[in-house]
């Protein structure tokens, strides 16, 4: 028995001895061949004869054959998992591809998304096993989705609280109107998890091809201390002649069903801090400054017209000489007394408002020729405001 173990010791020293002889050049060698073959295998570049051609297909001189026996060219983006048959198509509703990237973030917590329309995401999410509460203010689409199975609460979200939302551990939107949903809900929400003392995590996607969500996106990111910006790759089709979207008849500024989602992720909590808002940073509406007297702002005489022409949210109350605010948002505005609460407290240059419910527009000025007012477009009264020091 010893004999024969020394013998087997031997031996194996012998083959051990071997492979170190073996030269470094001709061991490179073979791994270098090992690796071109592996890439070969991948690329599938040494058997163009293996992918099937269509009669009427040829290809140019400089594409590579396209076989992968089964496997993607790693320029393609994959499918969705999703199983769920889909109503709509992109850019009517998300890309698919988000509900792969929502399932596993939604594992074990509720799962609550915004403005749905016929619950495509939802239902991928819902048929991965993740618990979903959809909200949908249109009662059309709340009735198509409860058909579908999903967990509807049909009312705008601005009309909801902890009673309905409490428990929802992810949140994700994709708006139709960017500057004016996102920040609103995200505030609201971030409030009411501060208000009820538990965290929460707030997706919100941002679709490269609409102008307003990319310039949207940073300000939001920035303001708000977003914790992630995630990029999602998709493509669910396109042709280059065919009905919208196509290369040569786009839809909404879409030359087809594929693009790239980025979605800003917001930890919302007790110790999320809400602070100003956009529009309060960037037309510089500063805290009250200047309290009202007890008895409100001084009276003025109310007048027919408006004073010049604003841009929408824009003028700075310290540096500019007039500018404007929309009526509602997180400003609060919606009466001529707000118009003229907010010029008196809060904006430093502003000395004579303009309001318009009709026109959805408080505009203030630093001065006005309240004795010839412009008529030209309907609907508007001014006032002065002040006396006051700049």
């Amino acid at each position: 028995m010893r004999s024969r173990r020394r013998s087997r010791a031997r031996a194996a020293n012998k083959n051990s001895a071997a492979v170190v002889a073996v030269p470094v050049a001709v061991l490179e060698s073979v791994s270098a061949r090992r690796r071109l073959d592996e890439m070969r295998r991948w690329h599938d570049w040494s058997d163009a004869s293996s992918t099937p051609h269509h009669p009427h297909h040829r290809r140019l001189a400089h594409e590579p054959a396209d076989g992968l026996r089964g496997r993607r060219q790693p320029y393609k983006v994959g499918p969705s998992r999703c199983t769920v048959p889909p109503v709509d198509t992109y850019p009517v509703r998300s890309p698919l591809s988000v509900s792969d990237f929502l399932i596993p973030r939604a594992r074990g917590k509720l799962f609550c998304e915004i403005g749905t329309r016929n619950g495509d995401i939802a239902a991928c999410v819902k048929d991965a096993g993740v618990d979903v509460l959809v909200v949908e203010i249109d009662a059309e689409y709340c009735a198509k989705m409860r058909a579908r199975g999903l967990r509807v609460v049909c009312r705008g979200v601005e009309k909801l609280g902890e009673a309905e939302l409490g428990e929802c551990g992810t949140f994700f939107w994709w708006p139709m109107m960017a500057p004016s949903q996102n920040e609103p809900w995200l505030r609201q929400l971030a409030t009411m998890q501060a208000r009820i003392g538990r965290n929460a995590t707030v997706y919100v996607a941002h679709d490269t091809a609409n102008p307003y969500d990319m310039g949207m996106l940073p300000r939001l990111a920035k303001q708000y201390a977003a914790t992630s910006i995630d990029r999602i790759f998709f493509d669910e089709g396109g042709s280059l002649d065919g009905p919208a979207p196509s290369y040569t008849h786009d839809f909404v500024g879409r030359l087809g069903h594929w693009g790239v989602f980025h979605m800003a992720r917001f930890d919302v909590g007790p110790r999320f801090v809400v602070g100003k808002s956009l529009l309060e940073e960037e037309i510089g509406a500063v805290e009250i400054y200047r309290p009202r007297p007890p008895g409100g702002v001084p009276s003025a005489p109310v007048r027919d017209g408006f004073c010049e022409t604003t841009t929408n949210n824009a003028g700075h109350c310290a540096r500019d000489q007039k500018g404007s605010v929309t009526l509602g948002g997180p400003l609060g505005i919606k009466t001529l007394d707000d118009c003229v609460n907010f010029c008196y407290e809060r904006c430093r240059n502003c000395r004579v408002v303009s309001f318009s419910r009709k026109e959805n527009d408080c505009s203030w000025f630093a001065s006005c020729r309240m004795n010839s007012l412009r008529t030209d477009v309907g609907g508007f009264v001014s006032r002065r405001v002040g006396p006051h020091e700049l």
